[in-house]
């Protein structure tokens, strides 16, 4: 044979790089150095004498240094050529993880038909390196297969085998249903599943919802006598209480004591919890007591859970009663434990005894969270308390604790009140204790706080002062005649009617800033709208005419200002979702009879430019749905368009007033056309009728979009402002009567 040179330095780097070079100087090195210590070595008895390469062992090492798979899966081949060589079993499962980590799936199979022909036995690591390797790469498909690959090499697989592809099964969601036809065949197989096995797929099964699945395969436990373990109870306690059956989980533990078992801490964690949630704390409390006599000392997670269910409840004081009680199971209370007791008895207006419990906080070495000394502060200072809310500052500030921004805010207009000069000195000097360096947050610095409000309420003081005055002072003459002239009417037709809006004086315009940044100016309206008035507003759409919805005369005034037929339904503007479950029946939230769950989706698009079209409860007056009429047309008509507008000005008349407001949208004579400036509207409905005018500058024409949600799927009845989202359906040009009459009130 001729050899040609080589002359491309490329072609010799990749020569000296393969694997079949490393392979020759591996097979040259081992046969030099064993001719060299041939009269010193001994004859190695598993070296095969026939084959060129040496001991198996020598190949395995070699492929497993290979960092390469493909390399290793090279000299694996270029081996397995030789006719007197045989690989090592130990050669075919290393190569196996370096394939598979690497993804090479298609070669797998090439080895493990290499393995079979080979005639090594089939040993249950093989499998159990193949299933790890699908685990890794996410592949419960081919672990799936990995079950019939093993009969097919006529491998019975054992339980493990089945645990672990029940594990990789069960971990995707999709894959749920093929883990129990899996479970279900392995028996077929001879294949026993143990308790292990039924733990993986009640798990999986209780994660689902499916809880009556879970339950079954416990019972078939019991009928194929494999025993139960802890974890079998806790996971079928901790599955019945996630669907707040709590009754059967507490039969759980019942027959789980019965039989011996010793239930551990998260059993006793999950039902405890799920008692106190579902308000039967006497129940929660004798299940903490029981716990010490079967063998579990309740920790601080119990007692913490037990403190806070009471609290919850309004039971502060036997929430100190469990606080009391935890010294007895040599359980010392943490700072969740004060906290939550802290928050619990100011939420009763037990200040003192909150207090009290501070100092007792403090003295066992905990840092009081901000919000333990701003709740005690805020209910000091909201009874008068100067000296005791000072004391808390006081207490606090000793500890080396720095309070927040709102706590300042509080105190020191109190502080300031009562003329103090001395106690304002040394009070300020504490403040200046906190040191403030570049890393230090603004929460911690409360003296950032409080310089910031001072100088705020000083500017205020001189600058608006007489501006504010001059504002209400042109409103208080009107109070006075209203008042007077509701006094006159008889008591008797007071007891059964609303009080009737007397107008006294001329039309009222003020002038806001759009983002609400002077709100203050609001409050003569928002007394206006709780006296019967009727009056526009802005909204994140168009102007609306506004009117308090309870009140039955008001009601009437918009309908006659707006030319509204007293039988058309109207929209009411509320404050937040509350509203909307109390005023209607609610947004549908899925009956197994057509209806779609979409509240998620709604709560996504409110506050916002959408008008949903509900169907009204009794707490709306008869008024605002056309109830009472005679017209057969309107005789069923019992649905409501409501709103959350988010606009700055409309939020802030919202949550002063005690109901919704009734709406209309101020429209101009002709169809589909939108007045948008206030100077317009105040000369067109102010002789109307039109009682103030909140100026909150020229808008945009563009609507709300309304969407119908009384039939069985969203409609889309008008495109508005608001986008069309995936889940609405766009109505078609035929409308009925009733969405025309909604749409002509809406905003």
């Amino acid at each position: 044979m001729i050899r040609r040179p080589i002359n491309d330095s490329s072609a010799v780097s990749r020569y000296l790089t393969s694997p079949i070079f490393i392979f020759s100087r591996f097979l040259f090195s081992s046969s030099s150095s064993s001719s060299e210590n041939n009269t010193h070595e001994p004859i190695i008895s598993n070296r095969n004498p026939k084959s060129p390469f040496g001991s198996p062992t020598r190949v395995q090492k070699l492929i497993a240094s290979q960092s390469a798979p493909l390399h290793a899966k090279e000299i694996f081949d270029y081996a397995s050529q030789h006719p007197n060589f045989r690989h090592s079993q130990s050669s075919h499962l290393v190569l196996i993880l370096k394939l598979g980590r690497s993804r090479h799936f298609n070669l797998i199979d090439d080895v493990l038909a290499k393995h079979r022909s080979s005639g090594y036995p089939v040993t249950g690591e093989l499998f159990t390196y193949l299933i790890k390797v699908y685990a890794e790469a996410k592949l419960p498909e081919k672990a799936f297969k990995t079950f019939y690959k093993m009969i097919e090499f006529n491998f019975t697989p054992q339980p493990k085998h089945l645990n672990r592809i029940l594990e990789v099964l069960v971990s995707h969601r999709g894959y749920l249903q093929k883990a129990l036809v899996l479970f279900k065949s392995a028996r077929l197989h001879g294949v026993m599943p143990n308790t292990r096995t039924y733990n993986v797929l009640m798990r999986a099964f209780c994660l689902n919802d499916d809880l009556s699945i879970a339950y079954k395969l416990f019972g078939k436990m019991l009928e194929r006598d494999v025993v139960p373990d802890v974890e079998s109870y806790r996971i079928l306690i901790q599955g019945f209480c996630r669907k707040g059956q709590v009754n059967g989980a507490m039969e759980l533990l019942e027959d789980m004591l019965n039989k011996g078992f010793v239930p551990d801490r998260l059993s006793y964690t999950t039902l405890l919890n799920s008692l106190c949630r579902k308000t039967q704390l006497r129940e929660a409390y004798k299940l903490l007591c029981r716990m010490k006599l079967k063998g579990c000392n309740p920790d601080i997670v119990h007692y913490n859970t037990m403190i806070l269910g009471f609290c919850r409840q309004g039971r502060a004081m036997d929430a100190r009663k469990v606080l009391e009680d935890m010294s007895s199971s040599c359980c010392s209370p943490d700072s969740v434990s004060y906290r939550t007791l802290i928050g619990g008895l100011c939420g009763q207006g037990m200040f003192e005894e909150g207090k009290k419990y501070l100092q007792e906080m403090i003295s066992n070495g905990f840092s009081p969270h901000f919000s333990v000394s701003n709740c005690l502060v805020k209910g000091f200072c909201s009874f008068g308390k100067v000296e005791e809310a000072c004391d808390v500052v006081e207490l606090v500030m000793k500890n080396g604790d720095a309070l927040h921004s709102d706590t300042w805010e509080m105190i020191i207009p109190i502080v300031c009140k009562e003329d103090d000069s001395e106690k304002i000195r040394r009070f300020l000097e504490d403040a200046m204790k906190v040191e403030i360096s570049g890393d230090t947050r603004l929460v911690d610095a409360g003296i950032i706080g409080l310089g910031s409000y001072l100088s705020s309420k000083r500017q205020m003081k001189r600058m608006n002062v007489r501006e504010r005055r001059r504002f209400f002072a042109s409103f208080t003459p009107r109070r006075r005649n209203v008042a007077m002239a509701s006094a006159k009417r008889s008591p008797k037709r007071l007891k059964y009617s609303t009080p009737r809006f007397t107008k006294e004086g001329e039309f009222v315009s003020i002038e806001v800033d759009p983002s609400g940044a002077d709100s203050w100016k609001l409050e003569p309206v928002i007394e206006l709208l709780k006296q019967g008035a009727v009056g526009v507003i802005p909204t994140d759409t168009v102007y609306a005419i506004v009117c308090d919805c309870k009140n039955h005369s008001a009601v009437e005034r918009l309908r006659r200002i707006k030319k509204i037929e007293s039988s058309k339904p109207l929209s009411i503007l509320c404050r937040s979702l509350r509203d909307i479950d109390t005023y209607t029946m609610g947004f549908p939230r899925g009956d197994g009879h057509g209806h779609a769950n979409v509240f998620r989706a709604v709560k996504q698009c409110l506050p916002g430019p959408y008008t949903f079209i509900l169907t009204a409860s009794k707490e709306l007056p008869k008024q605002c749905v056309g109830y009472g009429t005679t017209s057969v047309k309107y005789a069923s008509r019992k649905n409501v368009g409501v709103r959350i507008s988010d606009d700055a000005v409309c939020q802030a008349i919202l949550q002063a007033m005690d109901a919704p407001l009734i709406c209309t949208s101020v429209k101009g004579p002709k169809e589909n056309e939108w007045m948008i400036d206030p100077t317009i509207i105040g000369d067109t409905y102010g002789p109307e009728g039109l009682d103030f005018l909140v100026d909150g500058g020229v808008r945009v024409a563009e609507p709300s979009t309304i969407v119908d949600m009384t039939g069985p799927y969203p409609k889309v009845i008008r495109e508005g402002k608001g986008p069309i989202l995936p889940w609405m359906v766009v109505e078609e040009e035929d409308e009925s009567s009733l969405r025309q009459d909604l749409i002509a009130s809406e905003t």
